[in-house]
């Protein structure tokens, strides 16, 4: 019985190409190639509720500092999401902590009491 020869696979890179690519630069597919799609979804779900919070916070606070951080941290948020098209931003751990900061100042922008309660926020000046 003769053997039956397999061709070999066909190689992605060129025969002068012997570089070795262990990150992609873009970190939605580096995040959903290394931890799977649901994990993928459940990070993108946490994100993208975070700027649903900064959204709501902006357009329904009523004290002007809770409006702010509101907005630093929707124009944070989308501007990480615009980098990690381009770039592998999250593979450092101070920029993936300083994100996770900025998602946490969008719920804080929502669910905050402001100063102007008459609670402990608010401080009266000092008189010299």
């Amino acid at each position: 019985m003769p053997a039956v020869s397999i061709p070999p696979s066909p190689s992605v890179k060129g025969s002068g190409i012997n570089i070795f690519y262990d990150q992609g630069h873009n970190d939605y597919l580096q995040f959903s190639i290394e931890y799977g799609l649901p994990a993928t979804l459940l990070v993108g779900t946490a994100v993208l509720w975070s700027l649903y919070h900064a959204f709501v916070a902006l357009r329904t606070r009523h004290d002007s500092m809770m409006q702010g951080l509101a907005l630093a941290a929707l124009m944070a948020i989308v501007a990480e999401l615009i980098m990690l098209t381009t770039d592998f931003h999250l593979q450092a751990p101070a920029t993936a902590m300083y994100f996770l900061m900025i998602l946490g100042l969008a719920w804080k922008a929502r669910f905050m009491e402001s100063g102007k309660s008459g609670k402990a926020l608010d401080r009266q000046p000092r008189v010299s």
